[in-house]
């Protein structure tokens, strides 16, 4: 099974530094970059429900679902293909929190999170959902975990072996802690998405993307004067991808 895998494969705590605070998350990770016969199997099973979903419409740059650069129609596609599965053991947790995007080009990204769960719980393992209004009520309950304030709840999805949770990155959510003696093992992924009809996919206009996406990493790493000559020859190779992104 894949639990009896990771196990094989051993576990660590997510975070190496050896002064990591384990009160907003206490996990066992295993990072697995790339596997495409995992993500592949796991989209074979869920792509008819997920498609019965329909796709996602961004129609302003004010929808919250997406980001600058992602107005259109959004097609489900698959599975991110890098996983990380993740052991809680009884009390480990994950504080409440909003997840990010993974791009892979212009018109293929992720728009949606995805929890694979790969066994069941007796008691806690969930994942619990708050308002918008959470991120800024977060408190630390009587073990000293880093939790939200229960007013906040909106909904509490439970573990149950072969149950994928999929759900908007900007939802913010907590691994709830299992109960005494039980553990929860999870595979966290995402669906991705491409745009249809794709936009500035001319070979100039994807060079300057991965252009674009550099300088921002660059400049992200106070690396500012780099960054400003890859957003420069970026404008300059796609006039189209510069006006979406205000440059």
């Amino acid at each position: 099974t894949l639990v009896a895998g990771a196990e094989a494969l051993g576990f660590s705590f997510w975070d190496p530094r050896p002064a990591a605070a384990r009160d907003f998350r206490n996990a066992d990770t295993i990072e697995v970059a790339r596997h495409p016969a995992i993500a592949g199997e796991v989209w074979r099973r869920v792509a008819p429900h997920v498609r019965a979903e329909g796709d996602i419409r961004i129609a302003s740059e004010a929808d919250r679902r997406g980001e600058r650069g992602t107005l259109g129609t959004w097609a489900p596609c698959g599975v991110n293909e890098n996983l990380l599965l993740s052991r809680y053991r009884s009390g480990g947790h994950f504080a409440p929190h909003t997840d990010g995007y993974s791009v892979e080009n212009f018109n293929t990204r992720t728009m949606l999170s995805a929890i694979l769960y790969l066994n069941d719980c007796a008691e806690g393992g969930g994942t619990r959902f708050y308002d918008d209004a959470a991120a800024g009520a977060l408190t630390k309950d009587a073990s000293g975990r880093v939790t939200g304030d229960p007013g906040h709840v909106i909904a509490t999805v439970a573990p149950k072996a072969g149950r994928m949770l999929c759900f908007y990155h900007n939802h913010v959510h907590e691994g709830v802690p299992p109960g005494p003696g039980d553990e929860k093992f999870i595979i966290r992924t995402d669906l991705m998405y491409e745009r249809t009809p794709r936009i500035c996919d001319a070979p100039a206009d994807r060079e300057a993307f991965a252009l674009f996406t550099e300088a921002e990493r660059l400049a992200g790493n106070q690396r500012e004067a780099e960054a400003l000559e890859l957003f420069k020859r970026a404008v300059k190779l796609s006039p189209a991808l510069a006006a979406i992104y205000g440059m």
